[in-house]
């Protein structure tokens, strides 16, 4: 089994959740976001390696939490950039640039993420080492797109659509090239497989990903992300 390590990303300002605490510092059921997040990586293979990116002035609100809930899963706490490449490219550094080493990337306010999606993702990213390994869901809503002068909408087949989600895993070495040449190209994305596919021409590998793994964005995903860490 090659090394696994999971990249944590938690930069958000809390801004949309009109909120001043940011929302990955946001207590539900118990425990901060983040530290719920920090947790499932945890319980589904407790020795994997975990890097969680701030922004360091949030570092010693992070520091301590950990005091105050008693925290002692071990993380190694990065600080972030201004954007979330920079973000991402400084949790990349602090890690091995190696052929045997996989990276999953994970937005740190997605903490439902099952055991299950976890291995589905790694084991395939283990059998296809050269490819980037995304969860996706199928859209459910109906989708229209607006054409650019005219403000005309068409209807847009969603078959053909699909919900892109976090952990996207990688070969440590290939994203980590794949980012350092993004930085110096001053080019930002704010989805690390859109960036590998930009890098190596590759299309990812898509994998059946959980409609129960949602990203915190509105004060209404904290009630729904209770009651979903209520029932794992």
């Amino acid at each position: 089994m090659k090394k696994r390590i999971a990249v944590i990303v938690a930069g958000g300002s809390g801004q949309r959740m009109q909120n001043t605490l940011p929302k990955q510092f946001m207590e539900v059921n118990g425990l901060p976001v983040i530290f719920h997040t920090i947790k499932a990586f945890h319980t589904y293979d407790p020795a994997i390696e975990i890097v969680v990116v701030i922004p360091e002035a949030h570092r010693n609100t992070f520091l301590s939490l950990t005091e105050k809930y008693r925290f002692d899963i071990p993380v190694t706490l990065v600080n972030g950039g201004a954007t979330r490449t920079e973000s991402v490219m400084s949790g990349l550094l602090s890690i091995p640039q190696k052929e045997d080493t996989i990276v999953a990337i994970h937005d740190g306010v997605r903490p439902n993420i099952s055991p299950k999606l976890l291995d589905r993702l790694f084991t395939t990213s283990e059998r296809n080492s050269n490819a980037c390994v995304i969860p996706v869901v199928e859209s459910t809503n109906s989708l229209r797109k607006i054409t650019s002068e005219k403000r005309e909408t068409l209807p847009v087949d969603r078959s053909t659509i699909v919900e892109v989600q976090t952990p996207q895993l990688f070969r440590s070495d290939q994203i980590k090239r794949a980012y350092d040449k993004a930085l110096k190209s001053d080019l930002s994305f704010t989805d690390d497989a859109s960036l590998f596919q930009w890098y190596y021409k590759k299309s990812p590998l898509l994998v059946e990903g959980e409609s129960e793994n949602i990203k915190i964005t509105r004060p209404i995903d904290i009630e729904l992300i209770s009651k979903l860490l209520s029932q794992s």
